[in-house]
């Protein structure tokens, strides 16, 4: 189960598929001030998942989308068609979750530093610049493989795109999920449908 996790953490690493650039995309590793993730209406993600139960795996795909904007508590929210509302401001990506807002993830931290991801507690593995859908960029790997807990989470994020990759494992489960592809400002990355 762990190499299935491992597995989905690194494959978005090697992940190098054509696509056009655009250079108006740009992140918070650029020095353009920019903010951590880059959010817009209309933008596309598209996922690949796997669940797997008692050694019975499940494989799907799904697109995620930015339908709109939100003010709440005078932040400006972006809401993704799976019900997220999320912000980014500086180097922190903000969730809006039970009525309080979350840190998603920050920018600017290094190796061996505890970090919220996702609303867990993980420590930074690996900082490194990576190519993602031919675009360098600085990413951050997360993990709690350290510690001896019941579930072992890995995760990579980085500017631009966002989270890259979430997996979960625990018992004989374990989720995982890849970002493939991604439309931003009418630009494709990756595979899209």
């Amino acid at each position: 189960m762990k190499t299935i996790l491992v597995f989905v953490l690194l494959s978005v690493s090697l992940i190098s598929l054509s696509c056009k650039k655009s250079s108006t995309l740009q992140g918070p590793d650029d020095g353009s001030g920019q903010p951590a993730v880059y959010l817009a209406v209309g933008n596309q993600y598209n996922w690949d998942y796997a669940h797997v139960h008692s050694g019975i795996r499940i494989d799907y795909e799904q697109a995620d989308t930015i339908s709109r904007d939100s003010i709440i508590n005078g932040n400006r929210y972006f809401k993704f068609s799976t019900g997220e509302l999320i912000r980014a401001s500086g180097d922190t990506v903000f969730a809006y979750k039970d009525a309080a807002q979350i840190i998603y993830y920050r920018m600017n931290v290094s190796v061996g530093q505890t970090v919220e991801f996702l609303g867990y507690l993980l420590a930074v593995i690996d900082v490194e610049i990576d190519t993602v859908f031919q675009h360098p960029q600085r990413v951050i790997y997360v993990s709690n493989e350290a510690s001896p807990p019941d579930t072992l989470i890995h995760g990579s994020y980085t500017a631009i795109f966002g989270v890259l990759s979430y997996g979960k494992q625990y018992g004989t489960s374990s989720v995982g999920q890849d970002l493939v592809g991604a439309r931003l400002d009418t630009v494709t990355y990756g595979m899209m449908p």
